[in-house]
């Protein structure tokens, strides 16, 4: 049982890492590669939404080879590229590569999802949640300082090469441990009843696309909204930067100890009442420019998320055993897909920068009250309801 958590969760803090890293890695990536920033950064968002599509595609394959076989071949093409790509002379075209890597790596991203789901009960899987993304977030912390300098002294590839190392490493768990026969794709019977659950998962999916997206435009945009408008200088910017990362990190690990203290709905109205304290400060601070408001905002959008995104992310995902690798796909779709075209709209508002982003959290805030309230009534009991009939999680 260990190695069955074990094995998913490594796999899918070594991805993170890996793709993390090309944020910090960019600058020299272009430099040794002969290409512009533009063209690294247009190469990344390609890679992105090429992740977010392809997982929709991932579910018929993974259905059909099983769950285990689909994350052991996703991992290691997933390696294998990186390897190439750490292999290439200087000139030599690592950004069609890269954008590669980020297709091979949905397949892997949706099974590692499923499987955890698989061996872990419903707080459980919010516990493991909540602590992966507060590991990823502890990694962006130190990131920047082991990777830059090691990039400086040495070269873009080897600090890369070490990462995708590390995601084979991730995957021996999984490859080494002896797993019984997965069960094969449901029967149209079996379809036709979960069309009556869809509703559950497709609610909370779309409250983690907004409340990522919200989160997303925040963490983009603050650097520039505090250098500019805000007129911090570089080290208040770093010291408000760290401070916001280690809330974050924070927030993270105390909402996978909400777990067993409060129930589902009373997170999410905590995590909501969050965002609209988050969409009200922001907005205050758009009327009249304060960097201590902003700040707020930011924090109480960091808190909110950490707060919403381990339920509703189980939430998303909980359907019967078999029927999860679609509910992990459409898990994965619109958190990537739908969060980066809310960015993306957000970033075309003929607005001020401060006023755009207020008012990007703010439409999110109300769109995701909206859904809430209509939509997940009954979501949060549905656990305690199955554990009476005698139903498994």
């Amino acid at each position: 049982m260990r190695g069955d958590i074990l094995g998913p969760l490594l796999r899918m803090a070594a991805c993170g890492v890996l793709f993390d890293a090309l944020v910090p890695l960019a600058p020299f990536l272009a430099t040794q590669t002969g290409r512009t920033d533009a063209a690294v950064q247009a190469a990344i968002a390609m890679g992105i939404t090429g992740f977010a599509v392809a997982q929709l595609g991932a579910a018929p394959w993974l259905r059909r080879i099983g769950l285990r076989a689909g994350m052991i071949i996703s991992s290691a093409c997933l390696v294998s590229l990186g390897l190439i790509v750490a292999c290439l002379p200087r000139s030599g075209g690592a950004l069609p590569l890269l954008v590669a890597m980020f297709l091979v790596n949905a397949p892997g991203s949706v099974a590692a999802r499923a499987m955890l789901r698989n061996v872990l009960d419903h707080a459980g899987y919010q516990r493991a949640i909540g602590r992966l993304y507060a590991a990823l977030e502890g990694f962006e912390i130190i990131l920047p300082f082991v990777i830059i300098p090691a990039a400086r002294a040495f070269d873009w590839r080897m600090p890369f090469l070490g990462i995708c190392l590390a995601v084979l490493a991730s995957i021996a768990p999984v490859c080494l441990r002896r797993h019984p026969v997965e069960s094969r794709p449901r029967s149209s019977g079996q379809r036709a009843r979960s069309i009556a659950r869809e509703r559950d998962i497709l609610v909370p999916a779309l409250l983690l696309m907004l409340m990522q997206g919200s989160f997303t435009a925040v963490a983009l945009a603050k650097p520039a909204i505090l250098l500019g408008p805000l007129r911090m200088t570089p080290p208040q910017l770093e010291k408000t930067l760290s401070g916001l990362a280690l809330l974050t990190f924070a927030g993270f690990q105390a909402g996978s100890a909400l777990t067993h203290a409060m129930s589902d709905q009373a997170r999410i109205r905590l995590g909501l009442l969050l965002q609209c304290g988050a969409a009200v400060a922001l907005m205050l601070s758009a009327m009249a420019p304060d960097p201590l408001m902003f700040v707020g905002g930011c924090a109480l959008a960091a808190l909110a998320c950490c707060t919403l995104l381990p339920v509703l992310h189980a939430l998303a995902i909980d359907m019967p055993g078999p029927e999860r690798v679609d509910a992990s796909a459409c898990l994965g779709f619109l958190q990537g897909a739908g969060s980066g075209v809310i960015v993306l709209l957000g970033s075309v508002l003929a607005l001020p920068p401060l006023t755009r982003l207020a008012s990007t959290v703010t439409v999110c805030t109300v769109f995701a009250l909206l859904i809430a309230s209509a939509g997940l009534r009954n979501t949060g009991e549905r656990q305690s309801t199955q554990a009476r009939q005698g139903h498994p999680p």
